[in-house]
């Protein structure tokens, strides 16, 4: 059970991040050039967080993986 929930969590982290995300940054990105505003940095910041989450998303998978793999599941 722990092993399916570690691999679903990271799925819909890693599925969020990439999907989703980099639409959203776009549009972000997007609206900010669009308004020249000098708060254009909080695109940035949002794309990291995406990195981020992308990392545990994967990193969680690889756990997942690994248990399961030793575990015999």
């Amino acid at each position: 059970m722990l092993v399916v929930g570690s691999f679903l969590t990271a799925v819909v982290l890693f599925s969020f991040s990439l999907l989703g995300g980099y639409y959203f940054y776009a549009m972000l990105w997007k609206t900010f050039n669009d308004t020249a505003e000098p708060d254009s940095w909080k695109g940035h910041i949002f794309f990291a967080a995406l990195v981020i989450a992308q990392i545990i998303g994967i990193g969680i998978l690889i756990f997942a993986l690994y248990v399961a793999t030793y575990a015999g599941l």
